[in-house]
């Protein structure tokens, strides 16, 4: 039986998502899709658990960092997203706690 191409960590902030799926990806060779509508936005790092950089260098990682504040980003945009890196990746996983996203 094959492995599933996406896995989906859900979860509130500060619950360990991003480190469950660092340990996955890292063991899988997955991507990571942030699933959070705080972490999208440049400076928005307190209070959102955002990756650190050193984590980021762990895994491909994707939907952090991609907005200044001012700009927006809705739900068609993270599907899109999320299509494009499934596209490019043979697993992936979607980790956060935005429920629309998800």
């Amino acid at each position: 039986m094959n492995s599933p191409r996406v896995l989906i960590i859900a979860g509130p902030t500060s619950s360990g998502k991003t480190e469950v799926a660092l340990q996955v990806a890292q063991k899988y060779g997955a991507a990571i899709v942030s699933a959070d509508a705080m972490q999208v936005y440049r400076g928005m790092d307190v209070g959102t658990g955002k990756a650190t950089l050193a984590e980021r260098s762990l895994a491909p990682h994707y939907g952090i960092d991609i907005r200044d504040p001012d700009q927006a980003f809705d739900a068609s945009e993270f599907a899109a997203l999320c299509d494009d890196v499934i596209a490019n990746h043979a697993r992936v996983i979607v980790a956060g706690g935005t429920c629309l996203y998800l």
